[in-house]
This record gives C-alpha cells, structure tokens and sequence, in this order.
C-alpha cells in the first residue's frame, strides 16, 4: 500500500462460523452490517429461537389461530413446524395425533379460546353442517324479530 492512501476495507471474523471475512469501512456504520461473512451465516445464526424477535414460538396465523412451534410434529406446516394450539390441544386430550381429515371446531367461536371444553372434533362433513345451519338459524331468527 501506497503512502497517504487509505485501507478502506478490514478484516473481520464471522460471528456464526469465525471464518475470516474482508468488508469495506463504510458498510460498519450501517446497523447489522459486518457481523457475518455470507447470508447463510446470518439465517444460520438469526432464526427461530436465536432471533431477537423470538416470541417463545408461539404466533398468530393469517386467519387468528394460534400457532406453535412444534419441530418434528408431523403435520406441522411446511414454513417453520408451526401447529394449530387447538390441534395440539385435542391431540394431548386423545393421546394420538389427529388425522388430517379431522377438524377441531371451536364451539364458541373464538378462535383464541382452546380450552379443552370448548373444542370439539368432528368431520370435514360435520363442520361444515355445523356451519351452514348456524348461519341458517341466525337468519330466521333476525326474520322473526
């Protein structure tokens, strides 16, 4: 190296697997940047219970179930081995694990409540009867009133 010029880039050791790794000066004064020498390192490193945003493996799904992590389960689902807690639930209660054809129907409605009392385990057929009747009732009783 030259006199008077300056080293822009320096050696750093990778926080996952302590390879070495050469990074440019600048890249250090970015948040998060630096620590890890590829970003399998940094996956490898930052996911599941290792993220700083890990919530004990417990999370709410699209459709407001709650969901758990549940590694080796197996119907867990194909992002993450996360199961329904109300599945989970009713498998605990019958010691076996359910078919993926049963469905566990919440009887209140709340998809949040999965004491065991509140489950019920029925058909694809049975649920949706479940369903369409409720509907059908709330109907004639508004018709009524």
């Amino acid at each position: 190296m030259r006199k008077g010029k300056k080293k822009y880039r320096i050696d750093k050791k990778c926080k996952f697997c302590g390879k070495l790794f050469s990074i440019l000066i600048s890249c250090l004064k970015r948040k998060g940047c630096g620590q890890f020498c590829s970003k399998q390192c940094y996956w490898s490193c930052c996911r599941g219970e290792k993220s700083h945003r890990w919530k004990g493996g417990k999370s709410k799904d699209s459709f407001g179930y709650i969901i758990i992590s549940c590694k080796g389960h197996p119907h867990a689902s194909v992002k993450g081995d996360y199961v329904s807690k109300h599945r989970l639930v009713m498998e605990k209660h019958l010691g076996r694990y359910l078919n993926p054809k049963e469905i566990v129907h919440h009887i209140n409605g709340d998809k949040t409540d999965n004491r065991l009392k509140n489950l019920l385990l029925v058909s694809r057929k049975e649920h949706n009867l479940i369903h369409h009747l409720g509907k059908k009732h709330i109907k004639r009783s508004d018709r009524n009133e």
